[in-house]
């Protein structure tokens, strides 16, 4: 994890338990409140407060802050190492982006391969004979058709008071 990932993933950490750490599913239902909703996840907020994850979204990354912020400042005075300042998290969230970007495109860009100009195949090599095969009869149409069943629980059962069936029969098509 880069430097600008483990502070945001940091700063988040201590901004949750200022707040006074409520669940996550806490914090989802209250998104979801929103009008309109603000779409985020368990397994999302617990990426963005591990650090394995960068959020992308800009709507609920603020969502989370605003709240966290919110909650904090109920709980106690906020201290002054911690931002106030939406713009600062803002900034804080697309550095992290983009250190996350550049070591993820550092890792996925291919390096240099060196391709052969020509290939030699030695004259020994050759390719295997045509395979014939017997033609496929043709089926009647009847029998290319697909069986459709259903099993005896779907098919339809006659109900009468005075007479019980005593097993379902399977009705096939």
């Amino acid at each position: 994890m880069g430097e600008a990932p483990a502070r945001l993933s940091g700063e988040l950490r201590r901004l949750h338990e200022a707040a006074g750490r409520p669940s996550y599913r806490r914090l989802v239902d209250l998104a979801r409140q929103q009008r309109p909703p603000v779409k985020l996840a368990v397994a999302t907020l617990s990426e963005w407060m591990s650090g394995k994850a960068v959020p992308s979204d800009p709507t609920a990354f603020r969502f989370l802050v605003e709240t966290l912020q919110d909650r904090a400042r109920r709980h106690g005075p906020v201290p002054p190492s911690r931002p106030r300042d939406w713009r600062m998290w803002e900034r804080w969230r697309q550095e992290a982006a983009a250190e996350r970007t550049a070591t993820t495109a550092g890792v996925i860009a291919p390096t240099a391969v060196t391709v052969p100009t020509a290939v030699t195949v030695p004259a020994a090599v050759t390719a295997p004979a045509a395979v014939t095969a017997a033609p496929i009869p043709a089926r009647s149409a009847a029998e290319a058709a697909p069986r459709r069943c259903r099993p005896y629980w779907a098919a339809p059962v006659p109900r009468s008071p005075q007479r019980r069936s005593p097993a379902r029969p399977r009705s096939c098509s």
